[in-house]
């Protein structure tokens, strides 16, 4: 028997997020809205998915052993939410979020870029139990699943090199790891005894003996078109001993690019461009060219230059992982953008005519983009983690200065991002998360006292307009909105919001500049040629009865 469970109107289903209670009676999976996300779960018996409270900004929740609490990252924390209500409560600060699994008073969870560690369920400090080695060209290790003598685990190494990638079975006494699967994504285990993974978008299974983990069985297909992320190695499926959970990858959204005056007026699409799954945007100073990323049939950036004139887009970086966010220097004469070839996200630095890289600094990480030039083009704003689990920040990065040390600008309890210096490097305007939802704030720059606040029910991404006395920033249902600031000593007087009717689509991740303000104040913005259905979540209940070794379910 097989069934469908979507997301509520008004959602979406976030990532390739999902798990199952181990008596599979619960799911569980992260949702967002214009402005939230947080656990819902749903009980097989019902047709209704519920919102977990105060578990805002979620990432990877995983079920307890006895299926009546959720974990789940959010902000840099391990939290811990009850199925019958209440406020979650921490139980590890400064923690990533790359899976986890619950045993006994066990979790064990991935750190990327580090190895997966060891944490009592009731709160402590995590030890780590695998160590990556960069000599073999390990990148990181992530989504472990524990096994039911609480002692072995699976879990999943991302690696330079094919041969040193998949699946591997680590030991909690100390024993060396294995591989058991060579694979490009996550592995899950069901008791007893059946290994699923993961090839070209199919999953299989096979008999798997924890005691012969290196022993070849045949793999029995299951099902087609699962979601895998092309470079975490995260895989859209949870199982239990009754049901199988697996969600395909949401469909590409084709976009075009399209210009709007400054009030919102629709002037028509770049003649000649064809849609594409485009994702961010940045325009030249002269307003001729931009530069775009385009995710590609694996699900990763590709980095375009667009003659906006003629229509015509060329490669604008070497395709060697997956690389986004670019951005134009301020003289035109280069663009840098981030890419995770060597592991970790890294800005690089590249020019237009000669193709001439270089990295910039040594500053990476899980999550790393740069969103704006300082006018002298010396320095980067840059939104990063100070550490793998903590929120995002923003950092004066400089540009040519290898040994000077990026400096913090600004801070605080949650999400810091998308930070732009208005065109005279006197004022910063951000989005802050600090109040429980994104907000946009403009500040002295460099960010001392005090700060106004210019959007009034959510907001993101801002820019300003070439003579800075108007801020642009999206706000609820991604719809552009417009603050006029105008100066006075010693302080800003801020307009009342106006909404155009200028929408982007959303995009999940890092993957913004959504829209661009040009130098004569037009606004080139990426829009959804037509509205994707988000792929459901495939419940399959009695899944064995697919295997042809087990006879326990016929």
């Amino acid at each position: 028997m097989r069934f469908e469970v979507s997301p509520p109107s008004g959602s979406s289903f976030y990532a390739l997020q999902l798990d199952l209670s181990p008596d599979g009676q619960y799911l569980a999976l992260p949702l967002t809205t214009e402005t939230r996300r947080t656990v819902w779960v749903r009980s097989i018996d019902s047709t209704e998915l519920r919102e977990l409270p105060g578990t805002e900004n979620v990432d990877h929740p995983f079920f307890s052993p006895d299926g009546r609490h959720v974990a789940f990252f959010a902000e840099g924390r391990l939290k811990v939410a009850d199925l019958a209500g209440g406020p979650p409560a921490t139980i590890a600060e400064g923690v990533a979020a790359s899976g986890g699994d619950w045993h006994g008073d066990m979790i064990l969870f991935g750190q990327p870029p580090n190895g997966i560690f060891r944490l009592p369920a009731s709160g402590g400090t995590p030890v780590p139990v695998t160590f990556i080695d960069t000599t073999r060209g390990d990148r990181g290790h992530a989504w472990p699943s524990i096994l039911p003598d609480g002692r072995r685990f699976l879990y999943f190494v991302s690696n330079a090199k094919p041969e040193h990638r998949g699946i591997y079975l680590g030991s909690l006494d100390g024993a060396p790891s294995v591989m058991v699967q060579a694979s490009a994504s996550m592995g899950a285990y069901a008791e007893p005894g059946v290994l699923l993974f993961a090839r070209d978008g199919t999953l299989f299974a096979r008999a798997f003996d924890p005691d012969l983990p290196q022993q070849e069985t045949p793999a029995v297909r299951l099902a087609d078109g699962v979601g895998a992320h092309p470079t975490n190695g995260r895989l859209a499926v949870a199982v239990s001993d009754r049901i199988l959970a697996v969600r395909s990858s949401d469909p590409i959204e084709p976009r075009r690019l399209e210009w709007h005056t400054a009030e919102g007026q629709d002037l028509g699409p770049v003649g000649g461009l064809p849609t594409d799954a485009y994702q961010s945007v940045s325009l030249s100073p002269g307003g001729r060219d931009a530069v775009v990323t385009r995710v590609n049939s694996r699900g990763e950036g590709d980095i375009l230059l667009v003659d906006l004139q003629r229509g015509v887009a060329v490669a604008a970086a070497p395709d060697l992982a997956d690389e986004s966010m670019p951005l134009w220097r301020p003289d035109g004469a280069a663009i840098v953008y981030s890419s995770n070839r060597d592991g970790q996200f890294a800005l690089y630095h590249r020019t237009i005519v000669d193709g001439t890289e270089r990295r910039i600094g040594s500053m990476a990480g899980v999550r790393l983009a740069a969103t704006d030039w300082t006018p002298d083009g010396k320095s980067l704003l840059v939104k990063a983690s100070k550490n793998s689990g903590a929120p995002l920040d923003i950092w004066l990065v400089p540009a040519d200065e290898p040994t000077r040390e990026p400096q913090l600008i600004v801070t605080g309890p949650d999400n810091q991002q998308d930070a732009e210096l208005s065109p005279d490097g006197r004022w910063i305007t951000y989005a802050s998360s600090e109040s429980g939802r994104s907000e946009v704030f403009i500040q002295a720059y460099p960010p001392t006292g005090r700060r106004w606040l210019a959007s009034t029910s959510g907001g993101v991404e801002p820019h300003w307009s070439p003579d800075g006395n108007q801020l642009y920033f999206l706000g609820p249902g991604w719809q552009l909105v417009r603050v006029a600031v105008r100066r006075v000593p010693g302080a800003l007087d801020l307009g009342s919001p106006l909404l155009l009717q200028v929408s982007v689509p959303a995009i999940v991740g890092l993957q913004e500049n959504r829209y661009a303000v040009a130098a004569d104040g037009r606004l080139l913005t990426l829009t959804a040629v037509q509205n994707r259905r988000p792929a459901p979540v495939a419940l399959v209940l009695n899944w064995r009865t697919l295997l042809p070794w087990d006879q326990r379910d016929r």
